[in-house]
């Protein structure tokens, strides 16, 4: 008896005349605008997208800073603490010059 094996259906699919790779039509029509909102909302408050890499240590204190309820999210976690951060530097430079 012979097997035959089916492959798998093809993410896109080729015009056999121009031997050109034509993409599959996306589900997800309405990410681009969502993204687009997003990144606008955000520059209009004079904010910017920052990606921060985050090694398997910090990331354990990071959960459990959101599992103690410091903050509800990672990324709230990260804003909180740099800007408790940034006030405890600013309140030492006061301290310091008086």
């Amino acid at each position: 008896m012979i097997w035959r094996l089916r492959q798998a259906p093809a993410r896109s699919r080729i015009d056999r005349r121009s031997m050109t790779v034509a993409k599959k039509e996306r589900y997800d029509k309405t990410s681009d605008k969502r993204q687009g909102a997003h990144l606008g909302r955000l520059a209009e408050g004079g904010g910017k997208p920052v990606r921060v890499d985050t090694a398997g240590a910090d990331l354990v204190l990071l959960d459990e800073l959101v599992g103690a309820g410091f903050a509800p999210s990672r990324a709230e976690a990260y804003r909180k603490a740099m800007r408790e951060a940034h006030a405890r530097a600013v309140r030492k430079k006061l301290l310091d010059t008086v």
